[in-house]
């Protein structure tokens, strides 16, 4: 009969197994969700929402990814909207408008794929067809100097809320509405001779739902 192994070599042993069993065990990560840039714009968007329920204005603007939001009484003084222009590749961009229908947000309509430059990025809001409905221009660029702000047009349905885009505006510089005489007044500088160069002003009318130059005054209206 074997004699029995001794208890300190049994303890020895069990203690060596355990050490080199945790000497090749590999360390667990702890994986963090890394979102894509359209999950990061989509998360800060609901965010933004959430908080503009309750303030009566709300602007905010981020790049990387860009995402600009805007909130309040932006087309009409008794009802709430908000506007989302986000960029989810460097050439487009997404615009979402939404509605405040009892403390809820809704969307009324939503562009994919219009042209982006969030450098030169720029809102206004006016009602540039007359129909008593404000509408968005989105500036595309700025020129330096005497600054010519070329962009496009997004109309709104006052009946829908549905939204049309206009680039047949992205050559008019420094569009301005006159509901007097349904006109749109732009300009136009070459900026040849540096600030030498006059200004002409060009009127502009809506035909068949597309704004074009009617009319180009022969004289020169001023000198930047």
């Amino acid at each position: 009969m074997r004699p029995p192994i001794p208890t300190i070599y049994v303890l020895c042993i069990i203690v060596s197994t355990l050490g080199f069993s945790a000497c090749n065990t590999k360390p667990v990560k702890k994986e963090q969700a890394i979102l894509s840039p359209s999950g990061v714009i989509t998360d800060t968007l609901y965010k933004l929402l959430d908080s503009a329920r309750t303030e009566d204005t709300l602007m905010q603007e981020q790049s990387m990814p860009f995402l600009f939001f805007q909130s309040g009484h932006l087309f009409n003084h008794t009802e709430k909207h908000a506007v989302a222009v986000s960029s989810p590749t460097d050439s487009t961009a997404q615009i979402k408008l939404y509605h405040l229908q009892d403390h809820t947000w809704q969307l009324m309509d939503s562009l994919d794929g219009l042209p982006a430059n969030t450098i030169a990025f720029h809102t206004i809001y006016a009602d540039y067809n007359f129909d008593a409905q404000t509408d968005i221009y989105i500036q595309q660029s700025a020129s330096n100097g005497y600054v010519m702000s070329r962009g496009y047009l997004l109309l709104i349905n006052p009946l829908t809320g549905r939204i049309s885009l206009h680039m047949e505006t992205e050559d008019l510089a420094n569009m301005r509405p006159d509901a007097k005489t349904s006109t749109v007044f732009s300009e136009d500088w070459q900026g040849a001779d540096g600030n030498k160069s006059p200004v002409c002003t060009l009127h502009n009318k809506w035909v068949s739902g597309v704004l074009k130059t009617i009319d180009v005054p022969a004289h020169k209206d001023k000198v930047p």
